[in-house]
Protein backbone atom coordinates (compact mmCIF):
# COMPACT_ATOMS: atom_id res chain seq x y z
CA UNK A 1 0.00 0.00 0.00
CA UNK A 2 1.04 3.38 -0.61
CA UNK A 3 2.74 5.72 2.25
CA UNK A 4 0.33 8.68 3.62
CA UNK A 5 1.25 12.20 2.71
CA UNK A 6 2.96 14.83 4.52
CA UNK A 7 5.48 12.79 6.48
CA UNK A 8 9.42 14.28 6.73
CA UNK A 9 10.92 13.56 3.57
CA UNK A 10 14.01 13.49 5.24
CA UNK A 11 12.98 10.89 7.84
CA UNK A 12 11.49 9.21 5.16
CA UNK A 13 14.56 9.11 2.90
CA UNK A 14 16.62 8.00 6.20
CA UNK A 15 14.28 5.22 7.18
CA UNK A 16 14.22 3.68 3.53
CA UNK A 17 17.98 3.89 3.23
CA UNK A 18 18.85 1.58 6.93
CA UNK A 19 15.29 -1.05 5.55
CA UNK A 20 18.07 -1.00 2.20
CA UNK A 21 20.65 -1.85 3.54
CA UNK A 22 18.97 -4.46 5.94
CA UNK A 23 17.16 -6.12 2.80
CA UNK A 24 21.23 -6.60 1.67
CA UNK A 25 21.79 -9.19 5.00
CA UNK A 26 20.59 -12.35 3.71
CA UNK A 27 17.68 -13.71 6.30
CA UNK A 28 17.02 -17.12 4.75
CA UNK A 29 13.54 -18.17 3.93
CA UNK A 30 11.57 -17.58 6.97
CA UNK A 31 7.88 -18.60 7.65
CA UNK A 32 5.33 -16.36 9.46
CA UNK A 33 1.95 -17.39 9.62
CA UNK A 34 -1.71 -14.97 9.48
CA UNK A 35 -4.47 -16.76 10.75
CA UNK A 36 -2.79 -20.22 9.87
CA UNK A 37 -2.15 -18.96 6.86
CA UNK A 38 1.56 -19.33 6.35
CA UNK A 39 3.78 -16.78 4.65
CA UNK A 40 7.55 -17.24 3.55
CA UNK A 41 9.07 -13.79 3.48
CA UNK A 42 13.11 -13.53 2.50
CA UNK A 43 13.72 -10.23 3.14
CA UNK A 44 13.62 -8.28 6.41
CA UNK A 45 11.15 -5.53 4.43
CA UNK A 46 9.00 -8.46 3.74
CA UNK A 47 9.26 -10.20 6.87
CA UNK A 48 8.44 -6.85 9.16
CA UNK A 49 5.45 -6.90 6.68
CA UNK A 50 4.30 -10.14 7.18
CA UNK A 51 4.27 -10.16 11.03
CA UNK A 52 2.32 -6.61 10.78
CA UNK A 53 -0.24 -8.48 9.23
CA UNK A 54 0.29 -11.35 11.43
CA UNK A 55 -0.71 -8.94 14.38
CA UNK A 56 -3.28 -7.06 12.64
CA UNK A 57 -4.73 -8.31 9.60
CA UNK A 58 -7.64 -10.41 11.31
CA UNK A 59 -9.26 -6.51 12.86
CA UNK A 60 -8.80 -5.10 8.97
CA UNK A 61 -11.73 -3.25 7.04
CA UNK A 62 -10.34 -5.28 4.75
CA UNK A 63 -10.52 -8.44 6.08
CA UNK A 64 -13.92 -8.36 7.30
CA UNK A 65 -14.78 -6.95 3.99
CA UNK A 66 -13.59 -10.32 2.06
CA UNK A 67 -15.08 -12.24 4.68
CA UNK A 68 -18.53 -10.68 4.33
CA UNK A 69 -18.45 -10.57 0.24
CA UNK A 70 -16.25 -14.01 -1.09
CA UNK A 71 -18.06 -16.80 -0.41
CA UNK A 72 -17.44 -20.78 -1.63
CA UNK A 73 -17.30 -20.83 -5.55
CA UNK A 74 -16.38 -17.49 -6.60
CA UNK A 75 -13.61 -17.01 -8.88
CA UNK A 76 -11.30 -14.24 -8.00
CA UNK A 77 -8.09 -12.23 -8.92
CA UNK A 78 -5.56 -10.84 -6.82
CA UNK A 79 -3.93 -8.01 -8.86
CA UNK A 80 -0.12 -7.06 -6.66
CA UNK A 81 -0.20 -10.32 -5.10
CA UNK A 82 3.30 -9.61 -3.81
CA UNK A 83 4.30 -12.69 -1.74
CA UNK A 84 0.76 -14.18 -0.99
CA UNK A 85 -1.37 -12.59 1.84
CA UNK A 86 -4.86 -11.58 -0.66
CA UNK A 87 -4.11 -15.12 -2.73
CA UNK A 88 -4.16 -17.27 0.17
CA UNK A 89 -7.18 -15.32 2.34
CA UNK A 90 -9.41 -15.53 -0.76
CA UNK A 91 -7.94 -19.41 -2.24
CA UNK A 92 -9.26 -20.08 1.41
CA UNK A 93 -13.06 -18.23 1.82
CA UNK A 94 -13.51 -19.55 -2.16
CA UNK A 95 -13.01 -22.53 -1.25
CA UNK A 96 -11.82 -25.75 -3.93
CA UNK A 97 -15.08 -25.21 -6.06
CA UNK A 98 -13.77 -21.48 -6.42
CA UNK A 99 -10.90 -20.34 -8.35
CA UNK A 100 -8.14 -17.54 -7.56
CA UNK A 101 -5.93 -15.98 -10.29
CA UNK A 102 -2.97 -14.30 -8.99
CA UNK A 103 -1.02 -11.74 -10.25
CA UNK A 104 2.70 -10.69 -9.64
CA UNK A 105 5.62 -9.73 -11.71
CA UNK A 106 8.50 -8.95 -9.67
CA UNK A 107 10.68 -12.11 -9.44
CA UNK A 108 11.42 -12.43 -6.10
CA UNK A 109 8.08 -11.72 -4.92
CA UNK A 110 6.67 -14.52 -7.36
CA UNK A 111 9.05 -16.88 -5.87
CA UNK A 112 7.69 -16.03 -2.17
CA UNK A 113 3.89 -16.28 -3.50
CA UNK A 114 4.27 -19.57 -5.09
CA UNK A 115 6.32 -21.05 -2.47
CA UNK A 116 2.96 -19.97 0.00
CA UNK A 117 0.74 -21.39 -2.41
CA UNK A 118 2.57 -24.52 -3.47
CA UNK A 119 3.05 -25.27 0.42
CA UNK A 120 -0.41 -24.42 0.73
CA UNK A 121 -1.28 -27.44 -1.62
CA UNK A 122 -3.48 -25.01 -3.48
CA UNK A 123 -5.18 -26.87 -6.52
CA UNK A 124 -7.58 -23.84 -6.80
CA UNK A 125 -4.94 -21.06 -7.50
CA UNK A 126 -3.21 -19.67 -11.00
CA UNK A 127 -0.16 -18.22 -11.06
CA UNK A 128 0.85 -15.48 -13.44
CA UNK A 129 4.55 -13.98 -13.56
CA UNK A 130 3.85 -10.90 -15.27
CA UNK A 131 2.57 -7.51 -14.95
CA UNK A 132 -1.49 -6.43 -15.23
CA UNK A 133 -2.32 -2.79 -17.72
CA UNK A 134 -3.83 -1.22 -20.22
CA UNK A 135 -2.14 -2.98 -22.92
CA UNK A 136 -0.23 -6.23 -23.54
CA UNK A 137 3.51 -6.32 -23.96
CA UNK A 138 6.58 -5.31 -22.14
CA UNK A 139 6.75 -3.16 -19.46
CA UNK A 140 9.45 -1.37 -16.91
CA UNK A 141 9.20 -1.96 -13.11
CA UNK A 142 10.96 0.26 -11.18
CA UNK A 143 12.03 -1.85 -8.21
CA UNK A 144 12.26 -0.72 -4.58
CA UNK A 145 15.38 -1.75 -2.55
CA UNK A 146 13.38 -0.66 0.55
CA UNK A 147 10.32 -2.09 0.33
CA UNK A 148 9.68 -4.93 -2.23
CA UNK A 149 5.68 -3.96 -1.49
CA UNK A 150 6.50 -0.79 -3.29
CA UNK A 151 7.60 -1.40 -7.14
CA UNK A 152 6.62 0.78 -9.50
CA UNK A 153 5.32 1.90 -13.15
CA UNK A 154 6.58 5.07 -12.65
CA UNK A 155 10.05 6.30 -11.87
CA UNK A 156 9.62 8.52 -9.32
CA UNK A 157 11.87 11.23 -7.29
CA UNK A 158 14.45 8.40 -6.11
CA UNK A 159 16.21 6.27 -9.10
CA UNK A 160 15.34 2.73 -8.88
CA UNK A 161 16.76 -0.63 -10.23
CA UNK A 162 14.72 -0.93 -13.64
CA UNK A 163 13.61 -4.59 -14.89
CA UNK A 164 11.91 -5.37 -17.68
CA UNK A 165 8.75 -7.42 -17.11
CA UNK A 166 5.66 -8.68 -19.61
CA UNK A 167 2.51 -7.02 -19.51
CA UNK A 168 -1.14 -8.41 -20.34
CA UNK A 169 -4.99 -7.31 -19.82
CA UNK A 170 -6.97 -8.80 -17.52
CA UNK A 171 -9.20 -9.34 -20.45
CA UNK A 172 -6.56 -11.10 -22.84
CA UNK A 173 -5.53 -13.44 -19.17
CA UNK A 174 -8.86 -14.31 -18.45
CA UNK A 175 -10.62 -13.81 -21.17
CA UNK A 176 -11.56 -18.22 -21.14
CA UNK A 177 -13.29 -17.54 -17.95
CA UNK A 178 -16.92 -18.02 -17.47
CA UNK A 179 -17.10 -15.35 -15.13
CA UNK A 180 -15.39 -13.28 -12.23
CA UNK A 181 -16.89 -12.07 -9.20
CA UNK A 182 -13.96 -10.01 -7.15
CA UNK A 183 -11.16 -8.93 -8.27
CA UNK A 184 -8.34 -6.58 -5.40
CA UNK A 185 -6.24 -4.42 -7.35
CA UNK A 186 -3.04 -3.01 -5.43
CA UNK A 187 -0.26 -1.97 -7.87
CA UNK A 188 0.98 1.22 -6.64
CA UNK A 189 -0.39 3.75 -9.11
CA UNK A 190 -1.31 1.37 -12.18
CA UNK A 191 -4.94 1.13 -10.60
CA UNK A 192 -6.17 3.46 -14.21
CA UNK A 193 -4.58 1.00 -16.21
CA UNK A 194 -5.36 -2.59 -14.44
CA UNK A 195 -8.79 -1.19 -14.80
CA UNK A 196 -8.86 -0.03 -18.82
CA UNK A 197 -7.62 -3.18 -19.37
CA UNK A 198 -10.48 -5.20 -17.80
CA UNK A 199 -13.45 -3.24 -19.58
CA UNK A 200 -14.24 -6.31 -21.20
CA UNK A 201 -14.79 -8.29 -17.62
CA UNK A 202 -16.70 -5.49 -16.13
CA UNK A 203 -18.90 -5.44 -19.36
CA UNK A 204 -19.84 -8.90 -19.05
CA UNK A 205 -19.40 -9.65 -15.14
CA UNK A 206 -22.47 -7.41 -13.82
CA UNK A 207 -22.02 -8.69 -9.94
CA UNK A 208 -18.32 -7.99 -9.57
CA UNK A 209 -16.90 -6.46 -7.28
CA UNK A 210 -13.18 -4.68 -7.12
CA UNK A 211 -11.23 -3.38 -4.10
CA UNK A 212 -8.81 -1.36 -5.45
CA UNK A 213 -6.27 1.45 -4.01
CA UNK A 214 -7.07 4.53 -4.78
CA UNK A 215 -3.73 6.48 -4.34
CA UNK A 216 -4.03 9.99 -6.27
CA UNK A 217 -0.18 11.13 -5.82
CA UNK A 218 0.55 7.78 -7.40
CA UNK A 219 -2.06 7.49 -9.89
CA UNK A 220 -0.82 10.92 -11.70
CA UNK A 221 2.92 9.82 -11.27
CA UNK A 222 1.23 7.11 -14.20
CA UNK A 223 0.34 9.79 -16.26
CA UNK A 224 -3.43 9.32 -14.97
CA UNK A 225 -5.86 12.05 -13.41
CA UNK A 226 -9.64 11.66 -11.51
CA UNK A 227 -11.13 11.60 -14.64
CA UNK A 228 -9.43 9.38 -16.24
CA UNK A 229 -9.62 6.82 -13.66
CA UNK A 230 -13.27 7.55 -12.84
CA UNK A 231 -14.56 7.83 -16.54
CA UNK A 232 -14.34 4.08 -17.52
CA UNK A 233 -15.95 3.20 -13.99
CA UNK A 234 -18.97 5.66 -14.76
CA UNK A 235 -19.43 3.77 -18.29
CA UNK A 236 -19.77 0.62 -17.22
CA UNK A 237 -22.07 1.84 -14.27
CA UNK A 238 -20.20 1.21 -10.94
CA UNK A 239 -20.03 3.31 -8.56
CA UNK A 240 -17.74 4.14 -6.02
CA UNK A 241 -18.02 3.00 -1.95
CA UNK A 242 -15.43 3.54 1.13
CA UNK A 243 -15.90 0.69 3.88
CA UNK A 244 -17.41 1.94 7.37
CA UNK A 245 -16.27 0.86 10.88
CA UNK A 246 -18.13 -2.26 10.10
CA UNK A 247 -16.71 -2.70 7.12
CA UNK A 248 -19.41 -1.97 5.03
CA UNK A 249 -19.75 -0.54 1.61
CA UNK A 250 -21.06 3.13 1.62
CA UNK A 251 -21.33 4.95 -1.48
CA UNK A 252 -18.97 7.72 -1.77
CA UNK A 253 -18.99 10.42 -4.58
CA UNK A 254 -16.35 10.43 -6.71
CA UNK A 255 -14.64 13.78 -6.28
CA UNK A 256 -15.07 13.15 -2.77
CA UNK A 257 -12.74 10.19 -2.45
CA UNK A 258 -10.65 11.87 -4.50
CA UNK A 259 -10.31 14.43 -2.35
CA UNK A 260 -9.77 12.45 1.14
CA UNK A 261 -7.08 9.70 -0.77
CA UNK A 262 -5.38 13.05 -1.44
CA UNK A 263 -5.64 14.17 2.49
CA UNK A 264 -4.81 10.64 3.52
CA UNK A 265 -2.20 9.52 0.60
CA UNK A 266 -4.37 6.24 -0.30
CA UNK A 267 -7.62 4.64 0.65
CA UNK A 268 -9.42 1.24 -0.25
CA UNK A 269 -12.78 1.94 -1.84
CA UNK A 270 -14.63 -0.44 -3.80
CA UNK A 271 -15.92 -0.48 -7.10
CA UNK A 272 -19.30 -2.15 -7.89
CA UNK A 273 -22.71 -1.30 -9.23
CA UNK A 274 -25.91 -0.60 -7.32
Amino acid sequence: MARGMGIDTAWVSAFEAALALLNRVPIGTREVSVEGLRLHPDSVDRWLAAWKWKLAWSRSREARYLRTVIAPGMVTADVGANIGLHALVLARLVGTTGHVHAFEPEPRNFLALERAVTNADLDHASLYRVAVGGRPGMMTLHVSDSNRGDHRAAPGVRKRTTIDVEQVTLDSALWEQPRLDFVKIDVQGFEAEVLMGMQALIETNPRIAILCELSPALIESNGSDQAQFFAPLQRAGLRTYRLDREARPQEIAEREAWAQALREGYIDIVLQRP
